[in-house]
């Protein structure tokens, strides 16, 4: 329980050095912490959804303590979950289920009843630029624990804003922290992506960038070329559009995707790079040959194959590209 100002004072400090300090990965964790030192709690759900006709659409999901299988139940009875409901109809107002109301659905009975909740504090505020989407933190406790009373309501009203805004601030961070990090020669920008490829605040450069490959683009949701390309790559493997790279990594409840440049050098293969950066640096076809265990005969056929593939046609135009291709530092 909150008790003095200075409390207060402690958990919202906490919260936001959170916020700038810790990565998209482990900031959730963090400041759960914290709410837990206050409140106290067995399980917690922190996710984004999104209405529907027929229910709601999760968007995002970070589960403390709770199992894959109950969000996969949850999504099988949406239309059921009153708990939901009743904070979409009251953004930024905290909601307080006991038993009878935590369990007064058929689907919301089997989603809490088989991991033992009994008691609930949910909250939720709309995203900017994404009104009837919203982000959810719902805290439960079980059957060993008492029901939250109204100093929890009271302490989970006070820290949500908190809560809210030091999300937001962590993940604007650390998309400026991405783009400044050692790599930052070929990442050109950065974005969090929810669960239906919908972006999170874009910053006008990632705009400008997707804009250039899909000048029609307005978002939030990404261009469905890009969306099918991502699902047929490994996570962390980047898809090539045009002379734009898009890698997309967990990161939290949600998903970093990343943009980088591309340089027509990737088209080469593994041995025609290796021989375009020999000669690029100066090397002789004897001295390529002799390194690379080949003939100098061979050599020429790779250089031939390398002009032709990246539409040069002396030595000079391929060393300026060799040496100011993307993640490699001029000389």
């Amino acid at each position: 329980m909150l008790k003095t100002l200075t409390d207060c004072g402690d958990v919202v400090l906490n919260i936001n050095t959170s916020a700038f300090e810790a990565d998209a990965e482990v900031f959730q964790e963090q400041v759960l912490n914290q709410i837990d030192q206050v409140i106290g709690f067995d399980r917690a759900w922190w996710g984004i959804m999104s209405p529907t006709a027929a229910g709601f659409t999760l968007l995002s999901s970070y589960q403390a303590n709770l199992p894959d299988s109950y969000v996969e139940k949850w999504q099988t009875c949406t239309g059921d979950d009153r708990l939901a409901m009743s904070v979409n109809d009251a953004p930024t107002r905290t909601v307080r289920f006991g038993t009878q109301e935590l369990h007064s659905t058929e689907g919301l009975y089997e989603i809490n009843a088989d991991v033992g909740n009994k008691y609930a504090l949910c909250t939720a505020y709309r995203l900017p630029g994404r009104d009837d989407d919203f982000l959810f933190l719902s805290l439960f406790r079980c059957g060993r624990s008492a029901a939250f009373d109204k100093s929890d309501v009271w302490a989970k009203q006070f820290l949500m804003p908190h809560v809210n805004l030091a999300w937001r601030h962590n993940l604007s961070r650390r998309q400026d922290h991405y783009a400044g990090a050692a790599d930052a020669s070929t990442v050109m920008s950065c974005v969090f992506v929810d669960l239906q490829f919908a972006v999170l605040d874009p910053p006008p450069r990632f705009r400008e960038l997707v804009r250039s490959v899909w000048p029609h683009w307005c978002g939030p949701t990404l261009p469905e070329p890009l969306i099918q390309g991502l699902l047929n790559v490994p996570r962390g493997s980047a898809v090539r559009f045009a002379r734009l790279g898009f890698t997309l990594k967990p990161a939290g409840g949600l998903s970093l995707l990343s943009i980088s440049a591309v340089s027509a050098l990737d088209s080469l293969t593994p041995r025609e790079s290796q021989v375009a950066a020999a000669f690029a640096c100066g090397q002789s076809y004897k001295e390529i040959a002799r390194s690379l265990g080949l003939s100098p005969a061979t050599v020429r056929h790779y250089l031939r194959e390398i002009y032709a593939k990246l539409g040069l046609t002396d030595k000079v135009e391929l060393a300026n590209l060799v040496h100011h291709a993307p993640g490699r530092a001029e000389p």
